[in-house]
């Protein structure tokens, strides 16, 4: 009877491992969810005022996600580029709140002229507003100065990480953020005329 136990026990051992590793393997597995922030690229002249960016948000997921608040902040290391607001006045991508934020249409605080931090929340703070897969929606309308000696070349516009910028659910529980892509603003050398007033002369 103990022969019969014992080799019983021993044949278990052998088949429980293999069973496991047929659920790992076959088991459904939960959907990745991918949530990204995108910083626009620009080309502006020196000596442009009223010059502008938006920053998205794209739902690259499988599945949509509700979102309750946002936050991120902008740095660029060119002196002569200076941040003045960011605004909910995003296009062609419409406002991720649409007319139901709390803080618009400003949502921007100025750190320092080439720092500026920006946050919004959904008025309806329970239900929140929800993003499809594959959406894109605007988190916010950057507004800056470019001096008018401000010197030719490419500039990073970069997000900073977390907490500074972050995602939130409904109930202020965080989202993680997949991927930061930062943008770029392009200053055209000085004394570069636009397009329209090459033609004039």
């Amino acid at each position: 009877m103990t022969r019969g136990i014992d080799r019983h026990a021993s044949h278990l051992c052998r088949v429980l491992p293999l069973i496991a590793i047929c659920l790992a393997t076959f088991a459904p597995r939960s959907a990745s969810a991918d949530f990204v922030f995108n910083v626009q690229d620009v080309i502006y002249s020196a000596g442009a005022t009223g010059a502008s960016l938006d920053i998205l948000f794209t739902n690259t997921g499988p599945t949509s996600v509700t979102i309750g608040g946002f936050s991120f902040e902008l740095t660029v290391g060119n002196t002569a580029i200076t941040f003045q607001d960011v605004t909910t006045g995003t296009s062609p991508s419409p406002y991720i709140f649409g007319s139901l934020g709390l803080s618009g249409p400003s949502i921007g605080t100025v750190v320092t002229g080439q720092d500026i931090m920006a946050s919004d929340l959904d008025s309806f703070i329970d239900s929140g507003t929800t993003v499809a897969s594959g959406q894109t929606v605007g988190l916010g309308h950057l507004l800056f100065d470019v001096a008018g000696n401000a010197a030719a070349g490419t500039y990073a516009v970069s997000l900073v990480g977390y907490p500074a910028s972050s995602l939130s659910d409904p109930f202020s529980n965080n989202i993680p953020i997949t991927s930061l892509n930062d943008g770029s603003i392009t200053i055209q050398g000085q004394g570069v005329p636009e397009p329209a007033s090459m033609v004039l002369l």
